[in-house]
């Protein structure tokens, strides 16, 4: 459009987005065709891939979990255990969601979502959704008391994860 805004009748000129005549709000609307209580209500969000945080060591389950999300439309980044979750997470906290493996070597995922919470590395908002292959009784209860969300069994599925992130990251996140 190079610039032009055009209301779509050919006999009518385009405004020009440099020009420097004054539009008021209401000749504005009154060209959209809403009312200035309308604008209120209209939302305007930009379109982004959501960013997931997959914690996992099992580097199978991490290109398995990886190749769904980003089937989905997602923005992937790993971490192979806690600890180096707590470093990603020190140095950027723009995630949508993070999906935790619950049994790792050197920091699990019950720890490791308890440190998250506790120092703050993330908002509260952002739900830590276990995956885990445990299905022991009370396992549950364990990863609530830990800090995390929700709970997914593993093997994972395109439908299981599109399930989560509809209920986690849905309408009310950064991701449209």
């Amino acid at each position: 459009m190079n610039g032009r805004y055009s209301t779509g009748s050919s006999h009518e000129s385009p405004v020009s987005a440099s020009s420097t005549s004054k539009i008021t709000l209401e000749q504005q609307t009154d060209a959209l065709n809403i009312s200035t209580s309308q604008i209120s209500t209209l939302e305007i969000t930009a379109v982004r891939k959501p960013r997931i945080f997959v914690v996992e060591d099992n580097k199978v389950n991490q290109m398995v979990a990886q190749r769904l999300l980003n089937n989905l439309g997602c923005q992937v980044d790993v971490a192979n255990d806690g600890v180096e979750a707590i470093e990603i997470l020190g140095r950027t906290n723009d995630y949508d969601i993070i999906f935790m493996d619950c049994h790792m070597p050197i920091m699990d995922g019950f720890e490791t979502a308890k440190m998250v919470r506790q120092k703050g590395c993330i908002s509260r908002n952002v739900p830590i959704v276990a995956l885990t292959a445990a299905t022991a009784e009370g396992e549950v209860e364990k990863c609530i008391t830990a800090g995390m969300d929700d709970y997914i069994s593993k093997p994972v599925t395109r439908g299981i994860l599109h399930r989560a992130l509809d209920e986690w990251v849905g309408k009310n996140s950064r991701w449209v």
